[in-house]
């Protein structure tokens, strides 16, 4: 009876874990946009990005509600430029979603984001991904 119960709740665990990642939510974990990085033309001239500054501090964005109604998903892609005290600067939409609201709210969030301290005074320019999926809601 026990050994029913315990293949019971392996074969549950199996049957759920495929279905948890159709469901919908939202995501805004930062993750790694791995791009070929070097010189870039950004919206502050052409800069060397950094792929090492790692953010710190990271607010979710909020997801608009208009976007969320309409089932609308994707992914911002932002150029950041940075400060050495890790003080967001200025962001701005590198690639949009598609979507102006979720362009908009990736922005506001990203300007209060934190990112690590660099040794060396001047301007850091990052490449930040957000990712808005509905999953879980």
């Amino acid at each position: 009876m026990r050994h029913s119960r315990i293949l019971i709740a392996i074969a549950l665990i199996f049957l759920v874990v495929p279905l948890r990642a159709e469901t919908k939510s939202l995501e805004s974990t930062p993750k790694k946009y791995e791009a070929d990085l070097g010189t870039m033309e950004t919206p502050w001239g052409i800069l060397q990005v950094y792929d090492r500054l790692r953010p710190t501090h990271t607010p979710p964005p909020k997801y608009p509600p208009e976007a969320r109604r309409a089932h609308v998903e994707g992914e911002v892609i932002a150029a950041v430029l940075v400060d050495e005290r890790g003080v967001v600067r200025d962001a701005q939409v590198q690639r949009s979603s598609g979507n102006i609201s979720l362009d908009q709210a990736a922005i506001s969030a990203i300007r209060k984001w934190k990112y690590e301290r660099r040794q060396k005074a001047g301007r850091y320019v990052t490449v930040q991904p957000v990712v808005f999926s509905l999953v879980d809601s």
